[in-house]
């Protein structure tokens, strides 16, 4: 039989991240989807809005991706999310050849969240790439 429908908001984003780790991203897409139309001002929403972002990415979807990742960016300017969402909306315009966007995200990240670990995984990509176009 189904599950029953969550009770709480936290056991509707629990259960979109259940869905995301299990790669059933149709289903993580909706939950998140649906948690952020009910609770936009909850302290998950985010989280939520980061991982519709990642529902993307893992898939290949880096246009779409990048529009979750900035809806962080815009929506969450003070939540947690926001060097992830950076270093992810940077790495997606990267991966569609868009270097300036992508080289100016993750500059940014480095500059407004120097000691995160985000900052150091953009610095390596940073330092790739201009070793790329050394050659």
């Amino acid at each position: 039989p189904p599950s029953p429908p969550p009770s709480t908001p936290e056991e509707l984003c629990y259960r979109a991240y259940g869905a995301f780790k299990d790669k059933e991203y149709p289903a993580a897409e909706a939950l998140f989807k649906e948690f952020l139309a009910k609770y936009p001002e909850h302290e998950l929403a985010d989280n939520a809005q980061f991982w519709l972002g990642e529902c993307y990415y893992t898939q290949g979807d880096y246009e779409r991706a990048i529009l979750e990742y900035e809806k962080v960016l815009s929506r969450y300017p003070k939540g947690d999310k926001v060097p992830s969402a950076l270093l992810k909306e940077g790495l997606s315009f990267l991966a569609i050849g868009d270097k300036v966007n992508g080289t100016f995200l993750l500059e940014k990240l480095l500059k407004e969240h120097p000691a995160t670990l985000q900052a150091s995984i953009a610095r390596r990509k940073l330092e790739q790439l201009k070793g790329s176009q050394r050659r």
